[in-house]
């Protein structure tokens, strides 16, 4: 299997999350800040190790304003709906994931998705735009999950800030791959998911906070601390942590956070991104298959290409590239609105996404499958059974 869906979930991961993995399941059974004893102090610092990692990476002063959760949605739901908890409007890109188009529409009072253009200008000015005086919030993916395009964000961040609103970036596509500076970019909330650019396992996701000013609570229970007080304690990140953590998670989240520092995530995305140019340069001279993803290119992009096969559903194509041993992810990929703006309703499209493990050879081997998938594609389906 050729496995290009890293958008969805980085896999393989590099070695030493794995032995992270195994070494704290075997050894980290204590619940963290919740006793004096020796394994539970050392949960507590092997947590504080991975806030320390994360800081590091993404430009925080302070570990402590690494609020950890349990996937980027959870992360996205508490500061959309903590910074909407009295109603108002906000702005949001129109190439919003569901984790940031649903919270919207359960906490605002109404919301505004402002057009993603090529231009930057012309993003920022459709933002600018939408700001009225009940504006309450920004908030943007950092870069599409459908089209892999990367937004202005520290430009958002100022905009919002000339009027006095908070920026809510959601970097589930960007975290590891595009250069994140959470204090030099003024960016006030960025929500990461961990098993994505950054190589934890699922169910780890970090909410990384600008500065201490205390969101509302999304979950409320035991933190370890305050437990007399009816209410959470202000102090991040215990406020936001309610009950047990994915301790061996995010052990192994900051054994990837630490390979990507090591790596460099410049390097990590020329990588990507060659390799994405390589086959979307071959796709664009292909008469059957019309393309939905801007060209690959740093710091406009990442390693994201999504199109369209003529004659084919989306689904139907990704079946017959899986008969072929090619791993992509077909569909809306919970972003219709994305699909609304690129015209693909309401079948979608399918998504090729390039990791640090492919190779060169995975992408030609990608190229020349996809180059017989009209002709092919009868044939594979009708003997899928067989071949597996």
């Amino acid at each position: 299997m050729i496995y290009l869906d890293h958008a969805a979930t980085s896999y393989p991961k590099p070695p030493c999350v794995y032995r992270a993995l195994a070494n704290a399941a075997a050894r980290l059974g204590a619940n963290p800040g919740r006793g004096g004893y020796r394994m539970a102090l050392e949960t507590t610092e092997a947590l504080y190790r991975c806030r320390e990692s994360a800081a590091a990476l993404f430009g925080l002063s302070d570990p402590r304003r690494v609020v950890l959760m349990p996937n980027c949605t959870t992360a996205l739901n508490t500061a959309i709906k903590g910074l909407l908890s009295n109603g108002g409007h906000a702005v949001a890109s129109d190439l919003e994931h569901n984790a940031v188009l649903r919270p919207l529409h359960a906490a605002a009072s109404h919301y505004t998705l402002a057009h993603v253009s090529p231009d930057d200008d012309e993003t920022v000015r459709a933002f600018a735009e939408a700001i009225t005086p009940h504006t309450r919030l920004l908030v943007c993916t950092h870069a599409s999950n459908v089209t892999g395009q990367v937004l202005p964000v520290r430009r958002l961040a100022a905009l919002a800030h000339e009027h006095g609103l908070p920026l809510v970036v959601d970097a589930a596509q960007s975290a590891g791959i595009v250069p994140i500076d959470v204090e030099g970019d003024a960016l006030d909330y960025v929500c990461v998911a961990g098993h994505k650019g950054t190589f934890g396992p699922m169910g780890t996701g970090l909410l990384l906070c600008r500065d201490d000013t205390p969101l509302p609570t999304l979950v409320e229970g035991g933190t370890g601390s305050a437990s007399l007080a009816p209410t959470p304690p202000l102090d991040l990140p215990e406020r936001l942590e309610s009950g047990t953590p994915n301790v061996w998670g995010f052990c192994a989240l900051g054994a990837g956070l630490e390979w990507v520092r090591a790596r460099g995530t410049q390097a990590i995305a020329a990588h990507e991104l060659s390799l994405a140019a390589r086959v979307y340069d071959a796709l664009s001279s292909f008469s059957h298959v019309r393309l939905c993803s801007p060209p690959p290119k740093r710091g406009r992009s990442t390693a994201v290409i999504s199109f369209v096969v003529d004659g084919m559903t989306s689904e139907e194509a990704a079946h017959t590239l899986a008969c072929g041993g090619l791993a992509v992810r077909a569909g809306l990929h919970c972003a219709p609105t994305a699909h609304r703006t690129l015209g693909t309703l309401p079948d979608g499209a399918v998504r090729l996404s390039f990791g640090a493990f492919n190779t060169r050879q995975d992408a030609e081997n990608c190229i020349q499958f996809l180059k017989k998938i009209r002709s092919n594609a009868l044939f594979f389906m009708r003997n899928y059974d067989k071949m597996k």
